[in-house]
């Protein structure tokens, strides 16, 4: 009951918590296991559930293993019997409908988050999740166009077909405005896109952020003097005033 309780009151520190050893776990398993299909199939478990947990809604279910089932069916039949010429395409249907899937997630992180009690710290680990979940989204993104427009990227002065460990990272250093330059968006496409994601993230930290913070702590320092203000009890015809 005490776990259930911990899950119902912090669901979005929870998810939180698992995207953060996703995104950390993942290079250190593809450069040391040759099988990297478990943490596809972790991934796409955690895209399909993720949306019932936050909502409980049946109906978010039913869509979300609708959708991600028949995109892990698809390619569990159909990608051994694709020919070398038609992988590519294959692979760029398959991460389009991935990065719908993740949009869809993180519309339901950011309902979800709009609509918390600010009593509770689940708006500010929710604003946060969404700002991760917003990174790897183009991060895909990111990698789709690079198989759509080879020549998308570029590195130490090179055009290079990047993984998806190289468009995340780009993700992430785009969205916080660090740019550190190692890794460039080369291709019209790539760069609009760069752009876009630069100024939303921090339009996002200034606006969104920023405004769930001081909603929240305004709410606490409501809470507490609420509780300083003295008020009046009346006992047996006599009045008691305390604190």
């Amino acid at each position: 009951m005490q776990i259930r309780k911990f899950l119902k009151e912090n669901k979005c520190a929870v998810v939180t918590a698992l995207l953060v050893m996703y995104l950390l776990a993942d290079p250190f398993i593809r450069e040391n296991f040759e099988n990297v299909r478990t943490v596809y199939i972790g991934y796409y478990l955690f895209l399909i559930f993720t949306p019932y947990f936050l909502t409980s809604s049946k109906r978010v279910l039913v869509v979300s293993l609708i959708y991600g089932l028949s995109l892990n069916v698809l390619k569990v039949i159909f990608e051994p019997g694709v020919s070398q010429n038609e992988l590519e395409t294959f692979y760029i249907v398959i991460g389009t409908s991935l990065v719908v899937q993740e949009l869809l997630l993180l519309l339901v992180v950011i309902g979800y988050t709009c609509t918390r009690s600010f009593s509770s710290r689940e708006p500010i680990f929710g604003s946060i999740l969404a700002y991760l979940l917003t990174a790897v989204f183009f991060g895909d993104a990111f990698y789709i166009v690079s198989h759509i427009d080879p020549g998308s990227f570029a590195a130490a002065g090179q055009i290079f077909q990047p993984m998806m460990k190289d468009t995340y990272y780009f993700s992430f250093a785009t969205i916080t405005t660090c740019g550190y330059g190692d890794v460039r968006a080369v291709s019209m496409l790539a760069r609009r896109m760069a752009s876009f994601e630069a100024v939303f993230g921090v339009l996002y930290v200034a606006v969104f952020i920023g405004r769930v913070i001081s909603m929240f702590t305004a709410h606490r320092l409501h809470d507490l003097q609420t509780a300083e203000v003295p008020h009046e009890v009346t006992r047996r015809g006599r009045r008691i005033r305390y604190r």
